[in-house]
């Protein structure tokens, strides 16, 4: 049945919990406490809607932040996750288990779950009303339910669940959402556990893998686990996950450039094949012979045994013998060959065997996995995999290559057996089971003398009885485990069998929802054990009661209750149970109050059970055993001893097992403890100890072969010695050709120089000659044929004398023998005419003449008498001397007697060359010095003398090291391992490679080995990184270069991360700047180091103005505003220029007056008779014509230079593309490409360019980058190619010549700079005189048949396909192209590429689909002729097009780029370009409109928000355009404003958002500023406020075109605003302080009538000091930003507002405004100091009229009171008389420069403020260089005055001494206000720095205060130091406040402590200065009852005895 249809409800899922079975899980999904906001479907978790395939509907919760799955009728949810839901063993089975949080009303409705063919229904009813109100979010009411349900077992990988609701108008949210699996034993059916025993039912009859042997998950038996999949370890013979160190992983699948870096080619150097093996498709290989690859490792670890995993495909048939190996540092450690039938493997273990597909040119292929474990004793070594293949077309490549620690696990530096680590990395804790962990130990173990012990590793046979809550795994024996003994209804509200619940990262049992009173007990029965130990942790609801009636209490054995009040969440309880009680029981209860806050829960559930031995039956420890069970001992093992020493136990049997046969002791099947003989002992392995060049007979270790480097027996090698110039055939090691095996010797030895091959048993058995002209082989001998002889020093065969047939040397006297047909005889090393024969001129032999000639002497014969005759003449008979022959009676000497007569050098009787004599005369080897009787033989070898002689195995006559030879010895470079002959072969050295074109080692650039002349490494092909092809690569720029990149630059630059960044600013103009000012002012020329006019310039070149817009004229290279130009009288300006009358004026001068007129000085004058009137020149402005040269009346006739007349609108324009930029130009570029930077002389960037600025971007759209050549947005170019690097100024690949690799244009490349090799500069190159083929040289002397040539890579004839002639067998055809699809494609016949089905004889038979076959060539088929483009057909077939079409094949076609429109084409415009209106396919671009084949490209706009401020809470944010814009027609400006639709993302009802335009936005082009302000009415963590353009076409920019953003988004600051009740508190608080404050301002009136000025100036400062912290640039919570509202009353501005004066508004219209920070401007401050500085002299104009008229009023009064009598005897009269002239002295003796000090500082604080705003925030206009001017002169003068002041003499007198302390108090407090403002104003833009400051500065000030506390009352002392510590305190506080600021809940905290210190700062002033007042008062009034009358009386008049004095004293 298909489809198995389940309908059940919750309490139907009992049937479940009866399996007992063990549970994983696999996937976990919306669980965490968080919210998700997600857009695509590859959300976190994996849920999407399978319906739309959009990503999932997240409902989140703002109060506590959690997320769930909204199910609607509108979503089904499915999961997708990356997680394979599904294994791949048989036998498993899912659980899933999900919550469901139903939030409407259910009446037994449905949630579907549909898995793979499966259907489940779980239907529901809720309650009514739902049950809960709190627990999900805010106050949602709902109802939670857990469900579960077993999930069959499927067959497909990846197979997801997908929920969806039945009735649409129900809503529900789904959660913890997890899916587990069942897993048993391999092979195991169904089981109670994972391990072997648990089993119930076997798929097949199963047993125990054998000793050795370990099972993987399929079930098979292995004898090492592999390293795939990380299963590498076996435990109780079961393959189990293993982590290990992945030292090296390389996917050679791909082709991946940085991968195949590391990777170095082994050459065969008698198949030398230098073709790239690094390239598609096989992307590393093929690989032929004895070719391989090898790579340097550094695996930087102690390691013992690593382990390699290896693919490799064996290409086309493997002939037998064939396979690879495998060595480590040339050890050979193992191979795979073929035998002819079935692969062989050593030392490998073979992991997986398959067919493979085809691929490139190799077909029948073989896939094999294998992987293979050796040890390694150095940390560095190389691995290397070599063939061994015999036939040229069979070969292999590589697929994977990955190294690993092997039985060492992750994070372990050493390891001293098999899976267990000895020492562990830095920072990690060796763990029990022989792992490393991070930083803790894992949360189920101990730490324990410094080893973290798993709790079921605490003894030796501990075991976990119990193992739960630790994870999300959920068992379904859970309810059979935990008995409910009582229950309470308002528990287990997720469901009556549902006893867990989820924290957000585990699974807890009981917990939220399901357990707050009920009662569970547990029981188990324990096998034989001596103890156990039980682990768990108690958590606690949050609002868990603390009180002893509510608590958690557990029992154990029905023992003691043991309560646990809540203390700490969670709380650990460890309880060690010494018992042999079989039966274990355990009761638990919790007495909370209900199940949503108060709630308890166990996580983390060990009960570890410490078991006795195996058939103990009763022990006290884990060592001993007090009773033992009945046992059979002849089988059962329970003790080691009880096995034989070879032996040991193994546990799970109970039997004794033996020993590896290479173990004399040993712990387990594995690992051994002692060895057997020739064996040694390495960690825990042994391994054999025989020396490389043995074998192992299996008793003792034998030598190998001589020839062998390494062997498997006495005859069959396994490697060779490379540097013996050996390799491996067939099991033996074969010398390389050019050496020869000398018996017994391993290193063969080189043959003779003319022998390419020999056998021995010398140099010169020859069995094959070097390849030499005329160098032939002669039996055993290599010898030059005849008429030719070897010479010594040019090595090569030369042509004897003509005389001669052979020689030794080149002259005439050289001769071994003569030709007979030249009728010459040898006479020494001569050959001389026979007898009778003469040599003429010619030296040829002419028959002497009959008759005597005396002039012919070689015609006389020479008897034996001495008689000299005639040749045909008789000699007397004679008898010869010895050492003669008699020939007709002529003595000839006899050579060879040994006899050394007259005619004769030597004689030594042999016919050997070179012995010093040959043929009796004198004749020695070549490195002899003389030759003559004196020589001594041997000749000396001398080296360097050019000549091979004795031992010398080469001479090059030079003494320099590794060019072949060196002191007369074949040498290579120390880097190479197999030199053959002088010529490296083989460069197996770490960090090099062989060069296969110079045949030397090279550096392997690329492979993190730094070696040779490599000046760095760093593995990426970045040039300006530091490193760069092994070589420094730096900038230009920088003046330090390491390996790391720059470290220092040059002058103009400064140093970022490594690379060097022109300094814009600093007068420096380097590469990368056009200009550089040394500001950053915009618009002044240069700006930001580019070239930069003023907006209203219209042509700018290099930041000088040549011509501005109307209304501006250019001065001095800059536009100036007409109205700001002296006016110079018409008559003046225009004098010299406009000129009435005049017909032609040019420049200024009038040419040509009209008729009647006369010319006269440039004037027109009218002619009347012979009197001459003159004209007034014009005093109006006639009309000129801009950019005119040439112009007659209102016509311009001609135009300046660079410009042409527009004859219809009469104007000049400039020339567009003649390379000079004029007028309205904005550049020139001198090309019509579009998207270039400049098009039709405007700027212009790419279509991909956000933000263009000057034609070059500074932004891009995503995925493309700016081109630094070009500043265009450009894809980026990815350089993937061997051979290709990548350009970072042009974004361009390029080729490197002499990499080694071919790439774009190079014809070739052999990596050297050698002429003549071949390839010369990446061109083919070869000797003169030699024929060139694509870079083979080929030489022309030698004799090879016609279409062969000799080539000297392979020293053979053979065919060059492309020239021409066909060579059989080798070419089936040559037709001179490469041409992939014509007949002939390398040199093989081969039909069209369009042929289905081709002939033997090259003969199409059948075309493929949509071609016809015609004349047997195939041609795409056409329809028929009747389509639109064709103007005239006959017989289907078209003769002639319509325009803008062609004919093609019959048919009639549009071509695109023709510039026609025709048939289908929507534009054409000549080119295939792309975006520039009209592209390739004649369709419009993008943000283009075409019409009548004219396209325009609209310019692009874009629209962004950007946070502007806050203020008291509400956020202010700009919407901008990126150019001008304008409204539609037919639109207004609320339309546009209606279209903006803001809202916060995900969040409602939050906020109140108003949008206000800063200007009207009108049907005119302008820049929009639209201002939106954010007011929150809710607390939002970091909100996105959205917006959404619901019209977009409502506002277009000056092309027509609108914005392309559809929504646009801004992350905002979280809500900064206050509660209900916060702001009851904070108006409370401002209440409060208004109070104070108007209490302050009465002390002050009281103080300035009592003339306690001092109270006033403390008040002032304090307020002052108060409000001026709001100045910190620090975000503050809006209850702060309320708080300081208060203080505002302490302005300046307010004085004069209370005075009903406004020198602002006075001044506005006469200064300017200069802008500062917003927090300075909303107190209404200008920075511009004119304007200041206006209020301050305001104040003392004010001051000291008030001052004089207070003292002339006081005098007068003084006077008056003097006259006083009569009025003594009323006592209140007196009182008050005496109160006004204590009042009026008190005036009088006021000082005017104390009274202007105590002004100056109340006033400081803003002298201080707007001296500084206007230094730092000044304009370069000369009000603000006015400004600034006087600003420094004034704050110079301060501080001189200040200054002087100051007095460090120490006085004698005591009132010197106060009056100095005095002074110096004043100083010392004026500068500590000063720079507290300067700190504030100077370093606004870093608010810790402010902050740092004003502590430091408040710390110094409290200091100042401690010093000179003596020197005040106690009163004023305590007020003075406790404010200022109160204030230190509050920098502080703002210190902290500052790395809160987008967490606002903290900031408001930090509000109202520090609104709380400001409080009680003012508060403790008023009342100390209150105090201060009261006090004198109050003594007087006590006085004053004691006093009398007449006193009174003396009192008032005592000062003023009479006017005179009085007068005197008093005049003012």
């Amino acid at each position: 049945m298909d489809k198995i249809i389940m309908i059940f409800l919750l309490y139907t899922t009992r049937m479940y919990c009866q399996l007992n079975s063990q549970w994983t899980t696999i996937y976990n999904g919306v669980y965490e406490a968080k919210n998700i906001y997600c857009t695509n479907i590859n959300c976190i978790y994996g849920f999407k809607n399978s319906l739309t395939n959009s990503p999932a509907n997240f409902v989140n919760c703002s109060s506590s932040p959690q997320t769930a799955i909204l199910l609607d009728s509108l979503q089904m949810s499915i999961i997708q996750s990356q997680t394979t839901l599904s294994p791949l063993t048989p036998n498993v089975k899912k659980l899933l288990l999900f919550d469901v949080y139903f939030t409407s009303q259910w009446m037994n409705d449905a949630i579907d779950i549909n898995y793979d063919s499966y259907y489940y229904q779980v239907r529901y009813t809720t309650q009514d009303p739902l049950y809960f109100s709190q627990g999900l979010c805010s106050s949602i009411q709902f109802e939670i339910k857990t469900f579960y349900l077993i999930l069959p077992y499927t067959s497909s990988n990846f197979t997801y669940p997908i929920f969806s609701i039945v009735n649409p108008i129900n809503q529900a949210q789904i959660r913890n959402v997890h899916v587990g699996f069942l897993s048993c034993y391999p092979k195991c059916l169904s089981c109670n556990g994972p391990n072997m025993i648990d089993c119930l039912v076997w798929d097949v009859i199963f047993s125990r893998c054998s000793l050795r042997q370990s099972i993987l998950p399929n079930g098979t038996c292995v004898n090492q686990c592999p390293i795939k999949n990380s299963i590498v370890r076996s435990q109780n013979r079961i393959c189990v996950d293993f982590k290990q160190i992945s030292f090296f992983w390389s996917n050679l699948a791909t082709l991946d450039l940085t991968t195949l870096l590391n990777w170095n080619i082994i050459y065969d150097p008698l198949h030398l094949d230098v073709s790239n093996k690094k390239v598609s498709p096989y992307n590393f290989g093929v690989f032929h012979f004895r070719e391989g690859a090898y790579i340097a490792m550094n695996i930087n670890s102690g390691n013992y045994t690593v382990g390699a995993q290896i693919q490799i495909v064996f290409c086309n048939s493997i002939p037998a013998g064939s396979g690879v190996s495998f060595y480590v540092n040339s050890t050979y450690y193992g191979s795979t060959f073929y035998d002819g039938t079935q692969f062989k493997f050593d030392n490998v273990n073979l992991r997986d065997l398959k067919a493979y597909p085809n691929t490139g040119q190799c077909t029948n292929n073989i896939f094999i996995e294998l992987d293979m474990f050796f040890p390694i004793l150095q940390k560095k070594f190389m691995f290397i995999i070599q063939g061994n293949f015999t036939q040229p077309n069979a070969g292999w490549f590589f697929r994977l290559f990955t190294l690993t620690s092997g039985f060492c696990p992750l994070n372990c530096i050493l390891c001293n057996q098999r899976y267990m680590c000895q020492t562990c990395a830095s920072g990690f804790y060796k763990v029990s089971d022989g792992t490393c962990s991070l930083q803790y130990c894992p949360a189920d173990s101990l730490l324990i003398n410094s080893i973290c012990v798993y709790y079921n590793q605490e003894t030796k046979y501990s075991k976990y009885l119990i193992k739960e809550f630790y994870d999300f795994t959920v068992k379904d024996t859970l309810n059979a485990t935990f008995l409910l003994e009582t229950s309470f209804p308002t528990d287990f509200q997720k469901g009556p069998d549902i006893f867990w619940s989820y924290l957000t990262n585990k699974t807890i049992f009981g917990g939220k929802f399901v357990w707050a009173q009920s009662r569970f007990s547990q029981i188990y029965t324990l096998d034989p054990h001596h103890s156990l130990t039980i682990y768990f942790q108690i958590i606690f609801g949050p609002n868990f009661p603390v009180s002893p009636l509510n608590y958690f209490s557990y029992e154990i054995n029905n023992g003691t209750e043991q309560r646990v009040l809540q203390s700490l969440n969670p709380v650990q309880i460890i309880e060690k149970v010494l018992t042999y009680n079989p039966t274990l029981t355990i009761a638990i209860q919790c007495y909370g109050v209900d199940v949503v806050d108060s709630y308890c829960g166990i996580s983390n559930y060990y009960i570890v059970v410490h078991y006795c031995k195996p058939y103990c039956n009763q022990c006290t420890n884990e060592l001993t055993c007090d009773q033992w069970m009945a046992y059979n001992p002849s089988v059962v093992k329970v003790e080691q001893s009880q096995c034989l020493s070879n032996q040991f136990l193994d546990e799970t049997t109970s039997t004794c097992e033996d020993c590896p046969n290479e173990c004399l002791t040993c712990f387990n099947e594995y690992e051994c403890l002692t060895c057997q003989p020739n064996f040694r002992l390495v960690s825990t392995t042994c391994i054999l100890n025989c020396q490389l060049n043995q074998y192992y007979d299996g008793t003792s270790c034998l030598n190998c072969h001589y020839s062998c480097k390494q062997c498997q027996s006495s005859n069959y090698c396994i490697h060779c010695e490379t540097k013996s110039l050996r390799y491996l055939e067939n099991g033996q090691c074969i010398c390389y050709d050019g050496y020869f095996d000398q018996n017994n010797i391993q290193q063969c030895q080189p043959c003779d120089k003319l022998c390419s091959k020999c056998s021995g048993p010398t140099n010169k058995n020859c069995q094959a000659c070097t390849v030499l002209n005329y160098l032939i082989l002669n039996g055993n001998t290599c010898e030059c044929s005849n008429g030719y002889y070897f010479d010594e020093y040019q090595l090569k065969c030369l042509a004897c004398s003509k005389k001669c047939e052979n020689c030794f040397e080149s002259s005439n006297s050289s001769c071994l023998s003569c030709h007979s047909t030249q009728l010459r005889v040898l006479d020494g090393f001569d050959c001389k005419c026979q007898l009778g024969y003469y040599d003429n001129s010619s030296d040829s032999c002419i028959q002497c003449p009959a008759v005597e000639d005396s002039s012919l002497t070689s015609c006389y014969k020479i008897c034996g008498n001495g008689i000299s005759i005639w040749f045909n003449q008789s000699c007397p008979t004679i008898i010869c001397p010895s050492g003669y022959n008699n020939v007709n009676d002529q003595c000839l000497p006899i050579c060879g007697d040994l006899q050394v007569v007259t005619e004769e050098q030597c004689d030594d009787g042999n016919l050997i060359q070179f012995d010093g004599c040959h043929n009796c005369r004198f004749q020695c080897p070549a490195q002899c010095t003389v030759c003559n009787s004196t020589t001594v033989f041997p000749c000396l070898d001398i080296c360097g003398d050019g000549v091979v002689s004795g031992l010398e195995e080469c001479d090059d006559s030079n003494s320099i090291q590794f060019d072949g030879c060196y002191q007369c010895k074949n040498e290579c470079q120390p880097q190479c391992t197999r030199c053959n002959k002088g010529t490296c072969t083989e460069c197996l050295e770490f960090g090099w490679t062989l060069d296969p074109y110079n045949r030397v080692c090279i550096e392997s650039c690329g492979d993190k080995i730094q070696v040779g002349n490599e000046q760095c490494e760093d593995m990426n092909t970045l040039m300006l990184d530091g490193c760069y092809n092994c070589r420094l690569s730096c900038q230009q720029s920088c003046f330090t270069c390491t390996n790391i990149g720059c470290t220092s630059c040059t002058a103009g630059f400064r140093l970022i991360d490594h690379y060097c960044k022109n300094i814009c600013g600093d007068s420096v103009i380097v590469e990368g700047e056009d200009c550089d000012d040394g500001n950053q002012f915009a618009f002044d020329g240069c700006h930001q180091c580019v070239y930069q006019c003023q907006t209203q310039c219209l042509h700018c070149l290099k930041g000088v103005c040549l011509f501005c817009i109307d209304g501006y004229e250019v001065q001095n290279g800059v536009c100036v505003d007409i109205h700001e130009i002296s006016i110079i009288p018409y008559q003046e300006q225009y004098k010299p220029k406009i000129i009435e009358f005049c017909k032609i004026f040019i420049q200024g001068i009038c040419q040509e007056c009209q008729k009647g007129y006369l010319l006269n000085q440039n004037v027109c004058q009218f002619q009347r008779k012979n009197e001459i009137v003159k004209l007034k020149v014009l005093e109006a402005l006639p009309q000129f014509i801009q950019f005119c040269y040439f112009q007659i009346n209102a016509q311009c006739i001609i135009c300046d230079k660079n410009f042409e007349l527009d004859i219809f609108t009469n104007t000049c324009i400039p020339i567009c593309g003649d390379g000079i930029i004029s007028g309205t130009e904005e550049c020139e570029d001198l090309n019509w490409l579009v998207l270039d930077g400049c098009y039709q002389c405007k700027y212009q960037c790419s279509s991909n360019c956000e933000i263009c600025e000057f034609g070059e971007c500074i932004h891009c759209e995503i995925n493309t980058i700016i081109v630094p050549a070009t500043f265009q947005c450009e894809v980026l170019e990815i350089c993937t190619q061997p051979g290709s690097y990548y350009n970072q100024d042009t974004n361009q690949c390029y080729s490197i010549c002499g990499d080694g690799v071919i790439y774009q244009k190079e014809e070739c490349d052999d990596g050297n700079d050698i002429e003549f090799d071949g390839c010369h500069k990446c061109k083919y190159s070869c000797l003169p005189g030699c024929k060139c083929i694509k870079g083979e040289c080929y030489r022309d002397q030698i004799n090879c048949e016609q279409g062969l040539y000799y080539s000297f890579a392979s020293q053979s004839c053979r065919p060059q396909c492309g020239d021409g002639i066909i060579v059989q067998p080798f070419e089936e055809c040559d037709d001179s192209n490469e041409i992939t699809d014509d007949e002939c494609h390398l040199c093989k016949l081969q039909c069209g590429i369009n042929c289905l089905e081709c002939s033997p004889q090259n003969i199409c038979l059948q075309c493929i689909q949509g071609y016809e076959l015609v004349n047997m060539t195939c041609y795409e088929q056409t329809i028929s002729c009747g389509n639109s483009g064709c103007k005239l057909c006959e017989n289907d077939l078209c003769l002639t097009c319509l325009t803008g079409y062609y004919l093609i094949n019959d048919m009639c076609y549009s071509l695109c780029g023709d510039g026609i429109m025709a048939d289908l084409e929507e534009c054409d415009d000549a080119n295939l370009l792309n975006g520039d209106g009209c592209d390739n396919n004649c369709t419009e671009s993008k943000n283009s409109k075409c019409k009548d084949n004219e396209c325009v490209v609209l310019g692009s706009t874009y629209s962004f928000l950007e946070i502007e401020k806050e203020q008291s809470g509400v956020q202010y944010v700009k919407l901008r355009y990126s150019t001008k814009m304008r409204l539609i027609d037919g639109f207004t400006q609320q339309d546009y404003l209606d279209n903006l639709k803001f809202e916060i993302e995900n969040q409602t009802d939050v906020v109140f958002i108003q949008i206000m335009p800063k200007i009207n936005i009108t049907y005119d082009l302008q820049f929009v500023d639209i201002q939106v302000s954010i007011e929150f009415i809710k607390y939002c963590q970091n909100p996105i406020l959205k917006l959404r353009f619901t019209d977009k076409s409502i506002l277009v920019n000056q092309d027509g075109a609108e914005i392309q953003q559809d929504i646009l988004r801004i992350t905002l600051l979280s809500s900064n605003f206050l509660k209900e009740q916060e702001q009851k508190v904070i108006k409370s608080l401002i209440g409060l302080n208004d109070y104070m404050l108007k209490f302050a301002a009465l002390l002050i009136a009281i103080s300035s009538i009592s003339g306690q000025s001092e109270i006033i100036s403390n008040l002032l400062d304090t307020i002052q000091q108060l409000y001026y912290l709001k100045y910190i640039n620090s975000r503050i919570g809006v209850n702060l930003q309320r708080f300081f509202e208060t203080f505002k009353i302490i302005q300046l501005t307010n004085f004069f507002d209370l005075l009903g004066i406004n020198p602002n508004g006075s001044m506005s219209s006469i200064v300017s405004f200069y802008h500062s920070e917003y927090v300075f401007e909303s107190d209404d401050r200008n920075a511009n100091y004119l304007n200041n500085i206006a209020q301050i002299i305001l104040v003392y104009l004010i001051f000291f009229p008030t001052y004089f008229s207070f003292k002339k009023a006081t005098f007068y009064l003084l006077k008056k009171i003097d006259q006083l009598t009569g009025f003594y005897s009323n006592h209140v009269l007196v009182a008050v008389v005496s109160a006004i002239q204590k009042l009026c002295l008190r005036i009088q003796m006021n000082n005017l420069i104390e009274s202007i000090q105590a002004i100056f500082l109340t006033m400081i604080y803003e002298f201080g403020i707007n001296t500084f705003l206007a230094l730092k925030y000044q304009k370069s206009d000369s009000e603000g260089k006015l400004g600034v001017s006087i600003a420094i002169l004034i704050l110079y003068g301060v501080i001189l005055l200040l200054i002087s002041n100051t007095s460090l003499t120490i006085h004698i007198a005591k009132s010197q001494q106060l009056s100095q302390q005095k002074n110096n108090s004043f100083t010392y407090l004026c500068m500590q206000k000063m720079f507290f403002i300067s700190f504030i104003i100077f370093f606004f833009e870093s608010s810790q720095i402010q902050i740092l400051l004003c502590l430091l500065n408040e710390f110094q000030y409290i200091y100042f205060l401690y010093i000179r506390k003596i020197q005040m009352l106690p009163s004023e002392n305590f007020k003075q130091f406790t404010s200022h510590f109160l204030q230190f305190i509050i920098f502080g506080m703002y210190l902290v406040n500052d790395f809160y600021q987008y967490q606002a809940d903290v900031l408001i905290i930090i509000g109202w402590n520090i609104i709380g210190l400001m409080s009680t700062i003012l508060f403790m002033t008023l009342i100390i200065d209150l105090i201060k007042i009261i006090h004198p008062i109050w003594q007087k009034c006590k006085a004053s009852k004691t006093s009398e009358l007449s006193n009174n009386k003396q009192e008032i008049f005592c000062i003023v005895e009479n006017p005179c004095n009085a007068q005197r004293r008093f005049t003012v």
